[in-house]
């Protein structure tokens, strides 16, 4: 009995986790597009971090589903898609870094003195 309702949570949670990545990489194209004035660049950057928080909640539905039928194959595709998953987390939160730096404008020491 016990067993049954973890395994109902678990899926319930599975399938609201997949739902809110859904809904989290919409609401993310919507306002993302709103920044198309200012440029594709702006539009990535902002899409991305939306982005990034849907990875994780699909990382979490994974991890929920292969907590109820712990195949091999489960294990082994949770696996990769955690990796896949890791990667573009990297490296889109390396862009989401680098982005402010290099929209900085730069000020020589010519331009920086008090006339």
């Amino acid at each position: 009995m016990l067993g049954e309702l973890a395994g109902l949570v678990a899926l319930w949670l599975e399938e609201l986790f997949e739902l809110l990545s859904a809904l989290t990489i919409a609401l993310g194209l919507l306002l993302a597009l709103r920044r198309v004035g200012e440029g594709v660049r702006a539009v990535q950057l902002d899409f991305a971090r939306y982005l990034l928080l849907a990875l994780e909640f699909l990382l979490a539905a994974d991890i929920l589903s292969t907590l109820r039928a712990p195949t091999w194959q489960d294990i082994l595709r949770l696996g990769a898609v955690a990796l896949i998953r890791t990667g573009l987390d990297f490296y889109l939160s390396r862009e989401l870094r680098e982005e402010p730096r290099q929209a900085a404008p730069q000020v020589s020491r010519s331009e920086n003195r008090l006339p």
